[in-house]
């Protein structure tokens, strides 16, 4: 029972580090398109840093899991593939 709770949680954070890191590349093409065209990048650029923190204390939470899972006796499962350093 604890254990498929924690599988849960794992499914749940690999699903939304996914989806922060399809954010972030938008948000680089977002900047990219910003200085192509002359426009003030500032607010992007600290937007994508916030993004890139978020995505680590999400890479955090989900080796915590882990550890918890691995706590219980089960086999650990992969981790997930990093994209573009992260």
């Amino acid at each position: 029972m604890v254990q498929d709770t924690w599988y849960r949680h794992l499914a749940i954070a690999d699903r939304l580090i996914v989806e922060a890191r399809r954010r972030l590349a938008d948000q680089k093409t977002h900047i990219a398109d910003l200085e192509e065209h002359g426009e003030d990048t500032r607010t992007a650029t600290a937007l994508l840093s916030l993004l890139e923190e978020t995505l680590r204390l999400m890479q955090s939470h989900r080796a915590t899991i882990l550890q918890k899972l691995a706590g219980l006796g089960q086999p650990e499962p992969r981790p997930a593939a990093p994209v573009d350093g992260f």
